[in-house]
């Protein structure tokens, strides 16, 4: 009886969570992306670009565009760093917040190829779970708490 309810109860919050809009972490041969185009009025209405993730873990990258959605962000998901540059040639990025270690390569690099242009060079960030890393860009820790997430947007998106 306990473990039915606890089904239940993980298929109730799957439905209520509005992940309608995200993808499933594997489709077909086409990019594995997710758009949450509904911006709430949070911090940071006036932001007109897309926040990229980039993240091979699917509930990392969907916790991390859900908190920038709460923040009034719109979001793009993508697993690789092949999938990453799709997204960036199609579409305006505000950010990019990237895994350090992806599949096909690394976030750092990733990060280097992306962001060329003189206003975007400082609006990478890092995501990793290694001990104090030494990065010569700015770090979201993983595991990482709401406050820090919002810190890291905060400080990237003030930079221009």
């Amino acid at each position: 009886m306990l473990l039915r309810f606890q089904l239940v109860s993980l298929s109730l919050i799957c439905m209520s969570n509005d992940k309608a809009n995200l993808l499933p972490a594997k489709t077909g041969s086409g990019p594995v992306m997710a758009m949450r185009e509904d911006v709430n009025s949070g911090s940071f209405t006036a932001i007109t670009g897309v926040v990229l993730i980039v993240d091979d873990d699917v509930l990392v990258g969907e916790l991390l565009a859900d908190v920038l959605h709460d923040l009034g962000l719109r979001t793009a998901l993508a697993r690789t760093c092949a999938e990453a540059r799709v997204i960036a040639n199609d579409r305006p990025l505000s950010a990019i917040v990237t895994d350090l270690n992806l599949p096909d390569g690394n976030g750092l690099d990733l990060l280097d190829e992306l962001l060329t242009t003189p206003a975007m060079q400082r609006r990478g960030a890092l995501i990793t779970g290694a001990e104090n890393p030494t990065m010569a860009r700015p770090v979201l820790p993983k595991p990482f708490r709401l406050e820090q997430v919002a810190a890291l947007m905060r400080s990237l998106l003030e930079k221009g």
